[in-house]
């Protein structure tokens, strides 16, 4: 029997506790040269903090990171860049007001003496993003593109870095399937080139499409091991919850209620033409599109952040939308698929952002803030809570990559 492999990047019973909460507990987990390992849980179980780990942005509060069989000589980001593991993060990390190339090659921009080499760095840019058969360009703004185009940006931009380990944070959630396959090549061809991929994703389909090896995480602990096949997507979906799942598509009620919402003839100048919809009462309708199709287009429109024309009327009441205000006045919000862009304050509590949606509706505006105590927070977080469990068994066996 020949020698063990030594992995190229592991976790050595590996700990990590935020104040006196321990939400990892004795991890080990082995990243091989020429392999990928996916990494799958429920939200909350610890992928995140461990791809962090492995990454440098955190540092284990026990346990070891090994490279090559060592301490790994990193303790930050970019250190554990300069060594070649590189991480794609869930959350995009571009300069919004720089170029794509620029973006590609921030920190390691090309120079001809003095002076950065423009040219060579959008020439560079341009053959990264057609491996990913992409049509962005080079020199396109990352503020003008769309939430998948900036993806593909930090998926080019981790390519551009030539890894050694390169670990994978939910690449592929704001994909189309078109741009989806391109991942999937590239996956493919460094795997051939023998790096090690960490692949962490809630899409079953394509853990079992990509993975050599699975990993089930669970309230911050490894419950359950796999090799390519030897675990169905039943079986992952069932290690991630800890119980079988009986229904993991819940029964649809059999009829729709009364009609709470109507568009007609909807148009946003460039964007939008023409489009008509209703929705009725407990109904969930689906707008599918391609990329650049007009779907955010036309839901921004309804929420009163785009000027449109046409007529939109709830429950049998014709509504004028010209501004947020005046859709959150008639009971219609939005989430934006952009949440850190423009979901959120990013320097405010969770405190202040859960306000922000009350205080127009509210007199008493000035003390918004100081008046509603951590009560009110708990039972909105609640409620949150509450719904999102009931999601959790319909939303682990989704099959359709969508």
């Amino acid at each position: 029997m020949g020698d063990a492999v030594t992995p190229t990047l592991s976790l050595d019973a590996v700990t990590k506790s935020f104040g006196q909460v321990e939400v990892l507990h004795g991890v080990d987990l082995t990243l091989n040269a020429g392999e990928v390992h996916a990494l799958i849980g429920e939200n909350g179980a610890g992928k995140s903090t461990i791809m962090k780990i492995l990454g440098g942005f955190l540092a284990p509060t026990s346990g070891r990171v090994l490279l090559d069989g060592q301490p790994a000589p990193y303790s930050t980001g970019p250190q554990a860049e300069t060594a070649g593991v590189i991480v794609i993060h869930q959350e995009f990390n571009l300069a919004p007001d720089l170029s794509v190339a620029a973006n590609i090659f921030l920190g390691r921009e090309i120079s001809r003496g003095l002076r950065l080499d423009h040219a060579a760095m959008r020439a560079a840019a341009g053959d990264l993003l057609a491996q990913l058969d992409t049509t962005i360009r080079p020199d396109a703004l990352i503020r003008d593109l769309s939430v998948p185009d900036r993806q593909m940006v930090e998926i080019a931009k981790a390519l551009s870095r030539r890894a050694r380990v390169l670990i994978m944070d939910e690449p592929s959630a704001a994909l189309t399937h078109r741009e989806v396959d391109a991942l999937y090549a590239q996956v493919d061809r460094l795997r051939a080139e023998g790096v090690a991929l960490m692949f962490c994703s809630h899409r079953l389909d394509e853990v079992e499409r990509l993975a050599d090896r699975i990993t089930v995480l669970r309230d911050g602990a490894v419950v359950g091991r796999a090799t390519r096949g030897g675990m169905t997507q039943d079986g992952m979906a069932t290690a991630m919850v800890g119980r079988q799942l009986a229904d993991i598509f819940p029964p649809k009620p059999s009829a729709a209620g009364d009609e709470m919402l109507r568009v007609e003839g909807v148009t946003v100048p460039g964007r939008v033409e023409n489009a008509s919809l209703t929705l009725r009462r407990g109904e969930v309708l689906g707008i599918a599109g391609l990329v650049g199709s007009g779907r955010t287009e036309l839901a921004e429109a309804i929420a009163g952040l785009r000027s449109h024309n046409g007529r939109v009327t709830l429950m049998g009441q014709p509504l004028t939308i010209r501004a947020p205000a005046d859709a959150l006045a008639a009971g219609i919000a939005y989430l934006t698929e952009d949440r850190k862009g423009l979901g959120l304050f990013l320097d405010m509590s969770c405190g202040g952002n859960i306000n922000l949606g009350v205080i127009a509706r509210d007199e008493r505006m000035a003390v918004i803030v100081i008046s509603h105590d951590h009560g009110f927070l708990e039972r909105w977080c609640d409620r949150v809570v509450d719904v999102s469990a009931g999601w959790s068994e319909s939303t682990l066996g989704d099959r359709s990559g969508s």
